[in-house]
């Protein structure tokens, strides 16, 4: 028996957690289940709780059995660092087993797994959680109705996209297993990350081929850097590069490092069933690489104050000349950072665009655009596993920088977010 299922997100921001960011539309294999979500606290700015997540356990192809984790992390504006010990710890056989210690916002899927020890049996492992005076505990365990397929959906064939690290490199797909490459760094000094990522699609019940059509090729997973261990907060430039069909699905990007030590780093691949194959654990890529960091701890220099020059003083640009050009959007919702690229032309007079996100890849075009003074306002279907969410984005000044404002549903979940040109 399959299920297939589609939550869409239009009540509140905890729905948004539980529904792959929007929505989810996918199917199920026999003996899966949605991944379980305790929700006992509420979403916070900061000052919440953040709880492990049990998503299930799978076969190895060697014959062993690998549990799969995430977690929630409740507060919407706060990341978290939790080293391993008394605070964050897996027991019997750790306190440390791979887990992460920085927590980002929201729900992050299946970010490591955990080998069962072989003599495991009735046994279960515990991972705990404590912070910001709250407990969190879960168990890990083989119940059979926890059992996942995160290598081949039975539904429909889906596999999850290849990554490699080097263009001959071995290659590596589904959930996360030992470390995938390994670096050395300097602080202050970009280090050059790159991966060549592939996705074959689904295979079965796809939707019926116009006729005389040519099956369009699946896109190109959208890809996602984050830290997962280390001393001090490190910055990608950008977080989610995009892969270069053309090259193979090659694509870089840079991490910089203010402080030394042992880092290791989570790149994710996601492919159109979206963060955490939609909740089901297929399909999608996570590895993880280790980053060893030498040189002194970098701080920024503070800017001296100096009065304001002509240019600075300049009253900012109104109407359409304003926003015409290519845009860099983010927003940092409860699921995750999710990244949009913009693009604005004067149209005799009148403003069109396309954009594309993480989540949608593929170019949406944009023709309800409005300007008035120095705010823009731009409304489309935010197209996602074949559903149309209605969505709104505003790009107004905030200071000397610019911001955006992402309404989604008819203002039933509304968050801020940055806005940059390129």
């Amino acid at each position: 028996m399959s299920i297939k299922g589609t939550i869409l997100a239009a009540v509140s921001l905890a729905t948004v957690v539980t529904s792959s960011v929007l929505v989810h539309a996918g199917q199920q294999g026999q003996g899966q289940l949605p991944s379980q979500l305790p929700l006992s606290l509420g979403l916070r700015e900061r000052g919440s709780s953040v709880s492990p997540a049990f998503e299930g356990w799978y076969h190895n192809q060697d014959g062993s059995v690998s549990f799969l984790v995430g977690y929630i992390n409740r507060n919407t504006k706060q990341e978290l660092d939790i080293p391993i010990g008394p605070n964050n710890h897996i027991d019997p056989g750790g306190p440390d087993q791979g887990q992460p210690t920085h927590f980002q916002a929201g729900r992050q899927w299946g970010i490591f797994s955990i080998k069962a020890p072989k003599d495991l049996a009735d046994k279960k492992l515990t991972w705990t959680l404590v912070v910001n005076g709250f407990s969190n505990t879960i168990t890990l365990h083989t119940k059979p109705e926890y059992i996942l397929e995160p290598y081949e959906d039975p539904a429909n064939k889906n596999t999850p996209p290849v990554l490699k690290f080097a263009s001959d490199g071995a290659p590596l797909a589904g959930p996360p297993s030992g470390i995938a490459a390994t670096y050395t760094a300097t602080t202050g000094e970009p280090l050059t990350l790159a991966t060549w990522v592939t996705d074959e699609g689904a295979k079965l019940n796809l939707p019926p081929a116009t006729p005389g059509a040519t099956a369009p090729p699946a896109p190109l997973p959208s890809l996602k850097w984050s830290m997962m261990r280390g001393p001090a907060a490190v910055t990608f430039d950008p977080f989610n590069p995009r892969p270069d069909k053309a090259a193979g699905g090659k694509n870089t990007t840079t991490a910089t490092f203010t402080a030394p030590g042992a880092y290791v780093l989570r790149l994710q691949a996601n492919d159109s069933t979206g963060e955490g194959g939609g909740g089901f654990q297929c399909c999608w890529t996570n590895a993880h690489v280790k980053v060893t960091v030498t040189g002194p701890v970098v701080t920024t220099a503070a800017k001296a104050t100096t009065a304001p020059s002509a240019a600075a003083a300049a009253p900012r640009p109104t109407g359409i000349a304003a926003f015409v050009g290519a845009w860099v959007l983010g927003v940092d919702t409860p699921q995750g950072s999710m990244g949009l690229n913009l693009t604005l032309k004067d149209q005799s007079g009148k403003l069109t665009g396309e954009i594309t996100s993480d989540l949608s890849p593929d170019p949406q075009a944009i023709t309800d655009i409005s300007v008035e003074g120095s705010t823009l306002a731009l409304k489309y279907n935010f197209a996602i596993q074949g559903q149309a969410i209605p969505m709104k984005i505003t790009i107004a000044p905030d200071g000397d920088k610019w911001k955006s404002t992402f309404d989604f549903a008819g203002g039933q979940f509304v968050v801020d977010g940055t806005a940059a040109r390129k």
